[in-house]
């Protein structure tokens, strides 16, 4: 049952954030075994955290913090 509510959490992330995210990107995302003790908002800090790292956000996005992000045309798959 809590993999199945983790999956649920990051499912929600993804979704709130879906339209801040590049086209055209497969997104992979494994949940570490911590994962299951975050709710939503630290789920959130990791995907920006690790969105930033992989320029998976679209140009002038801002993630909760105001930060900018940057496109990158880079096309390849991504693995979080």
């Amino acid at each position: 049952m809590v993999r199945h509510r983790v999956t649920r959490v990051i499912r929600e992330c993804c979704r709130i954030h879906e339209k801040e995210l590049k086209q055209g990107l497969d997104i992979i995302i494994v949940a570490r075994p911590l994962a299951k003790e975050q709710g939503l908002s630290e789920i959130e800090q990791a995907f920006f955290h690790v969105g930033r790292r992989h320029h998976i956000f679209r140009e002038s996005t801002q993630d909760q913090t105001g930060e900018h992000h940057e496109e990158n045309t880079d096309k390849n798959d991504l693995v979080l």
